[in-house]
């Protein structure tokens, strides 16, 4: 493993996809957002002159609801990392001078996901503790604790497994296409646990029909991107997390190495 490569390779993605117009674009209404949910809660505070009690339900409240609405501006993000980050080097040839480095195709791929997680990451975090201290300031109670640690940490793991799929898909079809079809793919492996979920949860007398297969093969193929949801919104309403909270992260990480392996194989195939 040549680390002195793989790390200029992780910086020169950061480099690179920092600056796309995209990014830019959803970062600033993110932030356009934050400001007008902390104005909303400030106006409802001072014009109808909340108790204590009533302005920290309205802060936490608030906070609820700019985390999910920024959680899913960034699975827009990630798509749009995940779409360019390996895409842009086959479009501009750069693969080929890449790949001539001593650094392995599975090193070059690790890289390049790890970059454009870090950023969509770093932006999730600064997103995230800035809305919390402008409520905070408004709501006059501290609404950055471990609850929000923890759910920055679920939903980043999302965030990969977006970026995964998304750079699986644009290899095959252009960036606006692979853009496209990584989102509806999102929605519907979330729709699919939570209907297989709620299928798991009957008395278990159902004949396997087309429903089912359908479900259960985004379910079981795929990282649970939806039970990563839920156990995030468990966290952020500080809710005890048990263990039937927890089974599923083991088949979570297998789906999302073998997942990964995939894309490895893909490339791997490819003639550079």
């Amino acid at each position: 493993m040549n680390i002195i490569q793989i790390k200029a390779l992780i910086l020169n993605t950061i480099i690179k996809e920092y600056r796309s117009k995209a990014l830019l674009m959803f970062v600033g209404l993110i932030f356009f957002i934050i400001t007008g949910g902390h104005l909303v809660i400030k106006f409802f505070n001072e014009s109808f002159n909340q108790t204590d009690g009533a302005t920290a339900l309205i802060g936490d409240k608030g906070l609820l609801i700019l985390f999910a609405i920024i959680a899913f501006i960034m699975t827009l993000i990630s798509t749009v990392l995940g779409t360019n980050c390996i895409k842009s080097d086959f479009e501009s040839t750069s693969i080929n001078q890449i790949l001539s480095f001593p650094i392995r195709r599975v090193e070059y791929i690790a890289s390049r996901i790890f970059g454009s997680w870090i950023i969509a990451f770093f932006c999730f975090l600064f997103s995230i503790l800035f809305t919390a201290i402008l409520i905070s300031s408004s709501s006059s109670t501290n609404l950055i604790s471990l609850n929000i640690i923890f759910a920055l940490a679920t939903s980043s793991l999302n965030m990969l497994s977006i970026i995964t799929i998304a750079c699986i898909l644009s290899l095959y079809v252009p960036k606006l296409f692979a853009f496209i079809l990584t989102f509806i793919l999102r929605y519907l492996i979330t729709g699919s646990n939570a209907a297989f979920d709620s299928l798991g949860a009957s008395s278990g007398q159902e004949a396997i029909g087309f429903g089912r297969i359908f479900t259960g093969f985004f379910h079981f193929l795929f990282p649970r991107l939806g039970s990563m949801d839920s156990l995030t919104n468990i966290i952020l309403t500080g809710k005890s997390v048990d263990f039937s909270n927890l089974v599923f992260l083991g088949h979570y990480l297998v789906t999302y190495l073998l997942l990964f392996a995939f894309l490895c194989f893909l490339i791997n195939k490819k003639d550079i």
